[in-house]
C-alpha cells in the first residue's frame, strides 16, 4: 500500500523530487517515525474503506451534476453571487450536436467539481464538434468558459486568448438581430471578461464590462444575471476605493429585488447581495438581508428552489438544505459583527457571538439524502474556526468574550474537536471547496497552536501526523486538478507547520515553495502571507538582512491589494490587526534593533510606519486616499520640528516587551536625531493613566507622573536639540495608542506643560495634501449647532446652551458666517447647504463622537445622526469644488475604550476634505468650550501678530490655564493636520 502510496500523481511532480523531499521532508522525525509507521497506514481495512468512500462520493457528485442547470463559477472574492458562470445551452434547442451537448455538459459538471482541467478538456472536445459543424454560437459560449476555468487555474495568456476568440463571435453580431440566447451567451462572455480584467487589476475595465454585461442581461430577460453583474460593478467600484458608489450600487440592487415576484429568485438574489454587503463591510445591512432572504425560505416550506451554497448553486436541493445555507451566511456576517465589536472593544459583543455560533450549528445539521457534504462540514469548520478565535484575545479583552465562549476549554478539548472535524474530510468531495474547508480548518488549529507554544513533535506526535497528513493530501489534490492556488495555501501552512515545531530549516524551504506558486498567480493575498512567514522564520535564524528583504517584499505584496485585503476572505471579514499591522510592526523592529541605526534604517522605518497608517486609514474609510506630498518633502518652516513615534518590539523576538522609538526631524537639518526606550510592557497602563486623568476635572499624583513619564519617553532626550534651533511649534505622528493622548498635556521636571512651551499639531499619516498658511482674509464660517437637543435624543445627550454664545461671538467678531442652529440644522439642510453656500470654516458645535468604527462615528444633526459614510458621500461633493481650510468640531468626543478612536477623527477631516481640523478628544463644560474657541478665532484674526493655526490653538489653551483651568478643560482640544 506505501508503494502504492508513492506512485500517485503527488510525489511524480516536480515538487516532489526536489531537495525537500529527497532529503528534508521525509528525513524528519514525522516522515521517519509517525505518518507511514502506523497501523492505520498499513492496514488493507484502511484503503479499502478509503475507495469505498472515494466511491460514494463520485456517485454523490454525479447525482449532483446530472440535474444541474447552471453552475457559479465562484471567485474567491465573491463565492455566491450568480454572475460568474458557465451555462450549457438550453435543452429545448434541438440544432445543436447531441455528442457536442454531451462534452459541453461533462466539462461544466467538472467545473462545478472545480476539475478545472477536466472540463477543459471537455470543452475542447466540444469545440472540435461545434467547429466542424460550423455552429458559431455554441463556440462563443464554450470560449468563454475556457476563459474562466483558465482563469481559475492561473493561465492568464490562454484565458485571454480564449475570451478574444468567444468576444470576435458575438462583437460581429448585429445587436438588432440577437435572440435571447445569443444576449445570453453575450452576457456570459462580458462577465468573464469582467473577471479577468480585475483579477489583473484593471478594475475600471472590469466596472465597464459588468455594467455592459447586465444590459445583455436584461435583454436575455436573466434576473439573477442581472443581479450578479450588479454585484459585480459594486466589487469592482469597492477595489477602485470607491466604497460610497459600491454601497450605492448594492442600494439599487436591493431595490430591484423587491420589484420582481418570482420566489425563487428573490432568496438567491437577496442571499448574493447579504454576502456582497458583509464583503463591503456594511455588515449591518448585510444581517438585515440575509434575515430577510431566510424568512422568505421559512415561509415557503413547500418549494423547491436552486440551492444558493456556494457549492453547488445550480443544483435542486431540499427547501431545508437552502435555508441551512442562509444560515451559513447569516453566521459570518454575525461573526463579522462580533469580531469588529471585540476588535474595537465595543459593547454588545454577546449577541453577535450568541447567534453566529448557533446559525453554525444549524447549519450543521445531518445531511439530507444525497445531498452534499460540504455545506455541513463548512458550517462545523466555522464553528470550529468561532471557538478558537474566541479564545484568542487577551485577557484586556476578556470582559468582551461571550460567557458561552469556550475560555474554559483546555487545549486537549480543541484538539478533540480537530479530531471531530478532520474525522470528516474524507466525506468531502474532490475539488477546491473541499480542499478548502480542509486548509481553513488547519490555519484555524495552527493559530490556536501558535498562540499556546508546544513542542508539538513531544507533546502532540499524533496531531502533527494527522496534520500533516491533511497538507500533504492537499498537495496530492491540487496536483490532481492543477490547483496552483490551492497548492501553494497548502504548502504554505505546511511551512507553518514546521515554524512551530522550530524546524527552521524545513520551514524555510517549504515556504519558498509556496513563495514561487503564488507569485504566478498575482495572488499577494497570499504571497504577503508567506514572505511575513518567512521574515518569521530567517529571523528565528539570526538572519537579519534576509528577513528584513522578506519582510520587505511581504509590505510590498500587502499594498499591491491593500483596498482588497478586507475581502479576499470570504467566509469571515478580514482582520487588519491581526493579519496587517504585525507585518509592519515586525520590520520597524528589526530595522531599529540596533542600538545606534543608520540614517537609512530611520528613513526606512518612518517609511514603512507612514505605510502602516497610511493602510489603517484606508482600511478605516475603504477607499483610497487622494495624492500626497510626502512630510519629508515639505517645508515645515523654520521654527517647526516634526517628531515620529514608534511603538515596536515583540515578546516572541525579545524578551523586553516593547520599545519606543522616536525620531525628530529639525528645519534644514538633513540628518535625523533618534532615541530609544524600553517601556517593558507599560506604556499601555501609563497612556490609559494619563488619559483617564486628564478627563477628571482635577488633578492628582498619578496624573502628574504619567505625564511627567511620556514627556521623558518623547522629548526629554532631545530638549537641548529643540531649544537650540529655535523650535517653537512639534508637529507630532502619533503611533498606536499614543494618538489617544494629547501632547498638550505633558509635563517637564519642573512641572510645566508642553503647550506652554510649543505650539503643537499632530498629522495622522507622514504624508499628505500639501500645507498652505490660512489667510484670514479669506474667513467666512458656515456654523451648526444644537444648543438644545430634540426629544428623541435627551436620554442620551445633554443640552449645550453655550453653543448660542459660540455663535454670537462670530457676530461680535465681526466674521462672516450663517448660521444654523437646533431645528435649522437639519440633515437636509446641511446637504443643501454643504452645495450651495461659499464658505473656508465648517464648524459644528454639537454632540459627536468619533471610533475606529465607521457605524459609529457620527455628528448630531437635530433630526438624525450624521454617520462616518454619509457625511463623507455630502462633504466629497463640495471638496471637488473647493476644499475646507478648517473644519471645527467643538462639543465631540472619542468613544470610550477604543484606542483607535482617533482614526475615525482622522476620518472625518478626510471625508470633509478639511486642510486642518480642530477638535476635542472628549466632552467637556460647554461654558469653557465656548471660551477657548472663541480665543482661537481671535488669535486666528488677529491682524497685527499674524499667527499660524497651531499657535492660535497655543494662544487659547494658554489663556485657559491663565485663567485658573486645569488640564481637563483645554489640553482635549487638538489641531490635525495643516498646522501653518
Amino acid at each position: 500500500m506505501i508503494k502504492r502510496l508513492f506512485q500517485v500523481k503527488l510525489f511524480q511532480t516536480k515538487l516532489f523530487q526536489t531537495k525537500l523531499f529527497q532529503t528534508k521532508l521525509f528525513q524528519t522525525k514525522l516522515f521517519q517515525t509517525k505518518l507511514f509507521q502506523t497501523k492505520l497506514f498499513q492496514t488493507k481495512q484502511f484503503w479499502l474503506k478509503h475507495r469505498l468512500k472515494q466511491l460514494k462520493q463520485w456517485i454523490t457528485l454525479l447525482v449532483w451534476a446530472t440535474v444541474s442547470c447552471w453552475v457559479v463559477v465562484a471567485s474567491s472574492h465573491l463565492l455566491s453571487a450568480p454572475s460568474s458562470h458557465a451555462i450549457a445551452p438550453p435543452t429545448s434547442q434541438q440544432t445543436q450536436s447531441s455528442s457536442g451537448q454531451r462534452w459541453l455538459n461533462q466539462g461544466i459538471q467538472h467545473f462545478q467539481a472545480e476539475r478545472y482541467e477536466a472540463a477543459i478538456d471537455h470543452w475542447h472536445q466540444a469545440l472540435d464538434v461545434y467547429s466542424q459543424e460550423a455552429d458559431e454560437l455554441h463556440q462563443g459560449l464554450i470560449h468563454s468558459n475556457l476563459s474562466l476555468a483558465y482563469q481559475h487555474l492561473g493561465e492568464w495568456e490562454a484565458a485571454s486568448t480564449a475570451l478574444d476568440r468567444s468576444l470576435a463571435f458575438f462583437n460581429q453580431q448585429d445587436a438588432a438581430s440577437r435572440q435571447r440566447t445569443d444576449w445570453n451567451y453575450y452576457a456570459k462572455a462580458l462577465n468573464a471578461q469582467g473577471w479577468l480584467q480585475l483579477r489583473q487589476g484593471q478594475a475600471e475595465l472590469a466596472q465597464q464590462s459588468w455594467q455592459d454585461a447586465a444590459i445583455a442581461y436584461e435583454a436575455a430577460k436573466d434576473f439573477p444575471g442581472v443581479i450578479g453583474s450588479r454585484i459585480n460593478q459594486a466589487q469592482a467600484l469597492q477595489s477602485l476605493g470607491m466604497s460610497i458608489a459600491a454601497r450605492e450600487r448594492l442600494n439599487q440592487v436591493y431595490q430591484r429585488i423587491q420589484y420582481q415576484g418570482d420566489t425563487q429568485l428573490t432568496i438567491l438574489a437577496l442571499q448574493s447581495l447579504g454576502n456582497a454587503l458583509r464583503r463591503v463591510g456594511s455588515l449591518a445591512k448585510s444581517q438585515d438581508v440575509l434575515q430577510e432572504s431566510l424568512a422568505i425560505a421559512q415561509r415557503h416550506p413547500g418549494r423547491r428552489i436552486a440551492s444558493p451554497s456556494s457549492e453547488s448553486l445550480c443544483a435542486h436541493a431540499p427547501v431545508n438544505a437552502v435555508q441551512r445555507s442562509l444560515l451559513l451566511d447569516l453566521g459570518n456576517t454575525e461573526r463579522a459583527l462580533w469580531q469588529r465589536a471585540v476588535d474595537l472593544n465595543l459593547d454588545g459583543v454577546n449577541p453577535h457571538y450568541d447567534h453566529a455560533l448557533s446559525c453554525y450549528q444549524q447549519a450543521a445539521v445531518a445531511n439530507d439524502p444525497g445531498e452534499s457534504p460540504l455545506l455541513r462540514v463548512k458550517a462545523i469548520a466555522n464553528t470550529f474556526s468561532l471557538l478558537i478565535n474566541a479564545q484568542s484575545h487577551p485577557p484586556a479583552a476578556a470582559s468582551n468574550i461571550p460567557v458561552n465562549a469556550p475560555s474554559h476549554e483546555t487545549q486537549q478539548d480543541i484538539l478533540e474537536r480537530w479530531h471531530m472535524l478532520s474525522a470528516l474530510f474524507v466525506t468531502l468531495p474532490p475539488g477546491r471547496a473541499g480542499s478548502d474547508i480542509q486548509l481553513r480548518s488547519v490555519n484555524s488549529l495552527l493559530t490556536f497552536l501558535a498562540r499556546h507554544p508546544a513542542d508539538l513533535n513531544r507533546q502532540y506526535p499524533a496531531l502533527w501526523s494527522e496534520v500533516s497528513t491533511v497538507l500533504a493530501q492537499s498537495v496530492h489534490q491540487a496536483d490532481r486538478l492543477q490547483d496552483r492556488r490551492i497548492k501553494a495555501l497548502a504548502l504554505g501552512q505546511l511551512g507553518h507547520l514546521y515554524e512551530l515545531a522550530h524546524q527552521w530549516e524545513d520551514a524555510q524551504f517549504v515556504t519558498q515553495e509556496a513563495i514561487a506558486l503564488s507569485d504566478p498567480l498575482q495572488a499577494s493575498e497570499l504571497q504577503y502571507r508567506w514572505e511575513w512567514q518567512l521574515g518569521r522564520v530567517l529571523r528565528q535564524q539570526g538572519k537579519s538582512s534576509a528577513a528584513i528583504d522578506a519582510y520587505r517584499q511581504a509590505v510590498k505584496s500587502i499594498e499591491n491589494v491593500r483596498t482588497d485585503l478586507l475581502f479576499v476572505n470570504s467566509e469571515t471579514q478580514f482582520s487588519f490587526r491581526d493579519n496587517v499591522e504585525p507585518v509592519y510592526r515586525e520590520l520597524v523592529d528589526l530595522l531599529l534593533q540596533a542600538p545606534d541605526p543608520d540614517q537609512a534604517a530611520l528613513e526606512s522605518a518612518i517609511g514603512f510606519i507612514d505605510s502602516l497608517q497610511l493602510a489603517e486609514l484606508e482600511d478605516f474609510l475603504a477607499c483610497n486616499l487622494p495624492p500626497t506630498v510626502e512630510l519629508s518633502d515639505v517645508e515645515p518652516g523654520n521654527n517647526s520640528a516634526v517628531l515620529y513615534t514608534m511603538i515596536v518590539g515583540d515578546p516572541a523576538f525579545r524578551p523586553t516587551s516593547q520599545r519606543l522609538e522616536v525620531v525628530l526631524k529639525l528645519p534644514n537639518q538633513p540628518t535625523l536625531l533618534h532615541h530609544s526606550t524600553p517601556v517593558d510592557g507599560n506604556i499601555n497602563q501609563t497612556l490609559d493613566t494619563l488619559r483617564v486623568g486628564l478627563e477628571k476635572r482635577y488633578k492628582t499624583v498619578e496624573l502628574d507622573q504619567a505625564a511627567a513619564t511620556v514627556y521623558q519617553w518623547l522629548i526629554q532626550p532631545q530638549e537641548a536639540s529643540l531649544a537650540s534651533s529655535g523650535i517653537d511649534t512639534l508637529v507630532f505622528v502619533l503611533d498606536g495608542i499614543l494618538r489617544n493622548v494629547p501632547m498638550a498635556a505633558l509635563q517637564d521636571a519642573q512641572g510645566h506643560y508642553l503647550m506652554e512651551k510649543y505650539a503643537i499639531a499632530l498629522t495622522p499619516r507622514l504624508q499628505f495634501p500639501e500645507p498652505k498658511s490660512f489667510d484670514p482674509k479669506n474667513l467666512n464660517i458656515l456654523f451648526f449647532g444644537l444648543s438644545d437637543i430634540p426629544t428623541a435624543f435627551r436620554a442620551e445627550f445633554n443640552a449645550l446652551p453655550f453653543v448660542e454664545v459660540e455663535a454670537r461671538t462670530l457676530a461680535e467678531l465681526a466674521i462672516p458666517s450663517e448660521l444654523r442652529l437646533n431645528a435649522a440644522f437639519t440633515d437636509q439642510r446641511f446637504r443643501q447647504d454643504i452645495q450651495d453656500t461659499p464658505f473656508s470654516v465648517v464648524h459644528f458645535a454639537t454632540h459627536g463622537e468619533f471610533s475606529s468604527d465607521p457605524e459609529n462615528t457620527f455628528l448630531l444633526a437635530w433630526d438624525t445622526k450624521l454617520k462616518s459614510n454619509h457625511l463623507q458621500a455630502i462633504l466629497q461633493t463640495r471638496q471637488q469644488r473647493r476644499p475646507i481650510d478648517l473644519l471645527i468640531l467643538s462639543a465631540c468626543k472619542t468613544a470610550d475604550g477604543d484606542n483607535r478612536a482617533t482614526l475615525g477623527l482622522a476620518g472625518m477631516a478626510f471625508q470633509a476634505g478639511a486642510d486642518s481640523t480642530v477638535a476635542s478628544l472628549w466632552v467637556i463644560n460647554d461654558e469653557a468650550t465656548s471660551l477657548l474657541i472663541t480665543a482661537f478665532y481671535q488669535a486666528l484674526i488677529d491682524p497685527v501678530t499674524p499667527t499660524s493655526r497651531a499657535k492660535a490653538l497655543q494662544t487659547a489653551q494658554q489663556m485657559l490655564l491663565a485663567d485658573g483651568y486645569e488640564p481637563y478643560y483645554w489640553a482635549p482640544f487638538v489641531l490635525v493636520g495643516n498646522w501653518l
